[in-house]
């Protein structure tokens, strides 16, 4: 069992770049990646989502990508504008002439006023060297996090197997009400019967059936026998490996049908009591299986 939470992170370098990978995860219903990566690295951006579902099913992930690039990391060229360059001199010297200033033609003041006489441009150096880099650190980064789920994953473990004692002890006390909820149906029925003026040479025999038909109606044992029957498939399922989540969802759905189904049947305090009790439980095992894979 594996939370749907974490976070790692892993870092590298070569002469070129250090190299930063930060993952984090939350939950969601189906795995959706959410990539956060410098412009220069777009064309990795499908590699990096083939390694993420290498490793994770479900969740939302995000994935940070920082890198720094060293000297000669990047190629740097510079492209001048020559026809820019003569227009601005020989307006210039016209100017001069006229005023007569006898100004000297500063290469410094036109690369001021005309930023675009040379132009610099930096490329990182991307090569299959930076690839398998950035891949490896998304792997490692991806493992991190991948640890940080299993090991929140053994504690969302623990605590279900405990709400599921706690649930298997208000199964119990709903046993236990169970035979007391129909005897005490029994005998209310018997009373509303002779307060409505039942009379004496009413025949016992159908009375028998109509009791046994009112006793059948609240009757909860088909509810308390499928309950345990996904109690232990729930049980049995969180000791598996793999994406569960879902799984574990529909049984909790299951279990929360058949206690609201013992609730509608429940006539007596005592039982409608442990019904409350139980739901509240399965309220906080579906707020716990929300975070599982």
């Amino acid at each position: 069992m594996k939370s749907m939470t974490g976070f790692g992170s892993a870092k590298a370098a070569n002469t070129k770049l250090d190299l930063e990978i930060s993952i984090k995860t939350v939950n969601g219903r189906f795995l959706e990646f959410k990539p956060h990566i410098p412009r220069d690295f777009v064309e990795f951006e499908s590699a990096i989502k083939s390694e993420i579902k290498s490793l994770f099913q479900r969740g939302s992930v995000d994935v940070y990508v920082n890198r720094r690039y060293k000297e000669g990391g990047k190629k740097i060229t510079i492209e001048s504008n020559g026809s820019l360059a003569r227009a601005w001199k020989k307006e210039f010297v016209k100017i001069d002439k006229q005023l007569k200033l006898n100004s000297a033609v500063d290469l410094n003041h036109a690369l001021r006023q005309f930023p675009d006489i040379l132009k610099v441009d930096e490329q990182p150096v991307i090569n299959a060297e930076i690839k398998k880099l950035l891949l490896s650190t998304v792997k490692s980064a991806a493992a991190n996090c991948d640890k940080e789920r299993a090991r929140e994953g053994k504690a969302l473990k623990k605590e279900l197997l405990a709400l599921l004692v706690q649930l298997q002890a208000q199964v119990e006390d709903m046993k236990r009400q169970k035979e007391s909820a129909l005897k005490s149906l029994e005998t209310r029925y018997k009373e509303r019967l002779k307060k409505l003026g039942m009379p004496e040479d009413a025949d016992p025999q159908r009375i028998a059936q109509e009791i046994v038909v009112q006793v059948d109606k609240a009757d909860i044992q088909e509810e308390l026998t499928r309950l345990q029957e996904h109690m232990r498939a729930f049980k049995t399922l969180a000791s598996k490996s793999g994406s569960i989540g879902k799984k574990l969802d529909f049984y909790t759905q299951e279990l929360l049908r058949e206690v609201n189904t013992i609730g509608s049947k429940s006539q007596v305090a005592k039982l409608t009591g442990a019904v409350v009790e139980a739901k509240s439980i399965i309220e906080r095992i579906r707020e716990q299986v929300q975070n599982i894979e």
